[in-house]
């Protein structure tokens, strides 16, 4: 049976359109469900598509996915009306070369068309399956990632909740008493560091009019305290000056 004469029989009552395309239905792509699609058209399939659609390969790579095409375009069952469609000449191409397992010779011989016509149909109608298959899996794929995205956002919010409803550890409630602490020993420093018998006006006074602190100043020391300083620094040096003059004997 010539494959127009079929089309007349199970294509036309499956096209919504004569001559003029009409546009597929997104809505319906998107209701798809991506594993009843897998269940006839597996993701290496897909990439076979894919290389064909961009004239990658030559259309023998992928004859042998051509009658499970046809069957789910025909079926309407997995690929709803309106998901794909076809004009009359890529129904009857279809039908033709997946349904009736026929050659491209044998086609020319029924539409009264050559290789050179048809081939260019059936690049047309393949990209349209290859588009839609596409659509379903990578909006599913999509799908996943954001339902991924969420968890980890609920799980790092919970996290955070639960951190900031935990009690203080040991070093944060003792954070007041060593703060004091620190104050004390910085204190003491610079009470053990501080110059003798110098008061603090008498340090600003010094450094009164610079633009920057001075390595080293000159402060105004009286003769008894100089004098104190160095009966100070003598007592210091004398175990120094002990140490020094021993002599070891040699044996």
């Amino acid at each position: 049976m010539p494959c127009s004469l079929a089309f007349q029989f199970i294509g036309e009552k499956n096209q919504n359109q004569g001559s003029t395309e009409a546009q597929e239905d997104q809505g319906l792509i998107d209701s798809i469900p991506r594993s009843e699609l897998e269940k006839h058209i597996s993701l290496f399939d897909l990439r076979r598509l894919d290389s064909y659609s961009k004239n990658m390969v030559d259309f023998h790579l992928v004859l042998d996915l051509v009658p499970t095409i046809a069957k789910l375009f025909f079926n309407k069952q997995t690929l709803p009306k309106g998901t794909v469609n076809l004009s009359y000449v890529q129904a009857a191409i279809l039908i033709g070369l997946g349904l009736q397992y026929k050659k491209i010779e044998d086609i020319e011989v029924d539409l009264g068309l050559n290789s050179a016509q048809i081939l260019p149909q059936f690049n047309k109608l393949m990209k349209k399956f290859t588009k839609v298959i596409k659509s379903v899996i990578e909006r599913d794929i999509e799908k996943t990632l954001d339902e991924e995205s969420k968890a980890k956002q609920l799980e790092a919010k919970s996290k955070i909740t639960v951190a900031a409803n935990l009690p203080a550890t040991e070093g944060e409630s003792q954070g007041p008493s060593l703060l004091k602490k620190m104050k004390d020993d910085k204190s003491d420093f610079l009470k053990k560091h501080s110059v003798k018998h110098v008061e603090e006006s008498t340090i600003a006074t010094a450094l009164k009019g610079m633009t920057a602190i001075p390595s080293t100043i000159s402060l105004p020391v009286g003769k008894r305290e100089a004098e104190e300083d160095t009966e100070e620094l003598e007592k210091e040096a004398q175990p120094l000056k002990g140490k020094r003059g021993k002599k070891v004997r040699r044996s």
